[in-house]
């Protein structure tokens, strides 16, 4: 390799690949990196790599000098990370953050190193949003997202507000706004932070980003749900259970083939109820082809008791169910189960117009 970069002294990259392989080896090589400089002072991979052996050289002056130089002819990513970390090294927050930011910049991938380096450096998530993340709904997302990823809540409500506004002032198209912000609703709802949750469901609706309104009982015509599901409904994948929206209209249709598991959830949402008191849910059905005894399809939802199967029904047929529960996050779901004495339901059940209100008796 030393031979090869003399018959070529201007072409820089011999001298790097020498360089690298002394460093592989654990020998010296800054003042290889100086001679790939010399060949090409603007390539920013030469003069990151000679500012790293020159600060383990205990030269911190002249690998910062190096690392400017790289920012100046290179405006992208390494050259400012590498100032960010090497700031960081040296205790110097502002310097730190500063070049962060220009960094989060210039970003093409994942920036949660950078949040780390950041937090690690002093920076609260407050800081962060306020001071170091640039006002990007690129940006904002990656912080969303780390947040989801380490499952931290405590800045999540805050993180996705700021995506939200910066998406809505930007043009961001709908469906990431909502895909993001859903995201983080569902991250808060599962850690049980549901005001929050709440707060970032009302503002999704307010801005008119939802197809419904935030109401305690969520898309009420069951049109395709959420992703991730936030408030909205959940649709699981039951073997042997075959689903299908939209028939009826503004419905949904369930057929069984008789070899579902004995207990399957076909509808599950997260509901939050604001005030304790009688909640009523009112909807409208019909089964098909059922030769059972009974259907086994129950409401049910979490903080209460209160069961009740559906009767079978060869024509469309409007019921009710009535809990009592106090205020707070509640689970409502739809089941089916196998009735003790009788085999597994065959024939299908149609379900439209659902509606929740408050009161009633139980």
């Amino acid at each position: 390799m030393r031979a090869a970069a003399a018959v070529d002294p201007r072409n820089d990259l011999y001298l790097i690949r020498l360089a690298q392989k002394l460093e592989e080896e654990g020998r010296p090589s800054l003042e290889i990196w100086r001679q790939a400089i010399a060949a090409n002072p603007r390539r920013d991979l030469s003069l990151t790599q000679a500012a790293i052996a020159a600060e383990l050289n205990g030269g911190t002056d002249d690998a910062e000098k190096l690392l400017l130089q790289a920012e100046q002819y290179n405006h992208l990513w390494l050259p400012r990370w590498s100032l960010a970390n090497f700031y960081a090294r040296h205790d110097r927050a502002g310097e730190t953050f500063r070049w962060a930011r220009a960094a989060m910049l210039r970003s093409y991938g994942d920036p949660g190193a950078l949040f780390l380096l950041c937090r690690n450096s002093g920076a609260s998530d407050t800081e962060l949003l306020k001071s170091v993340i640039p006002a990007t709904p690129q940006a904002l997302a990656a912080f969303v997202y780390f947040l989801i990823r380490r499952n931290e809540p405590d800045s999540l409500e805050l993180a996705a507000s700021a995506y939200l506004k910066s998406a809505q002032d930007s043009g961001t198209r709908q469906v990431g706004k909502v895909e993001t912000v859903s995201a983080a609703i569902t991250a808060l709802i599962a850690a049980d932070r549901v005001e929050p949750a709440w707060r970032l469901w009302t503002s999704l609706a307010s801005l008119h980003l939802l197809p419904y309104s935030a109401e305690p009982l969520v898309n009420p015509g069951l049109k395709l749900p959420l992703s991730p599901p936030a408030f909205d409904w959940r649709i699981p994948a039951v073997p042997g259970v075959e689903t299908l929206r939209g028939v009826p209209e503004n419905g949904i249709k369930f057929t069984f083939s008789g070899t579902q598991p004995e207990t399957a959830e076909l509808l599950v949402q997260d509901m939050f109820l604001r005030g304790a008191g009688n909640w009523t849910l009112t909807f409208e059905y019909e089964t098909r082809g059922f030769t059972q005894a009974r259907s086994g399809v129950q409401w049910k939802l979490s903080g209460s008791d209160t069961v009740q199967d559906l009767a079978l029904a060869e024509e469309w047929k409007t019921a009710s169910i009535t809990w009592a529960v106090p205020p707070g996050l509640h689970r409502l779901s739809l089941e089916i189960v196998r009735v003790n004495g009788q085999p597994r339901v065959e024939g299908e059940l149609r379900l439209r117009g659902l509606r929740w209100t408050a009161g009633g008796a139980q």
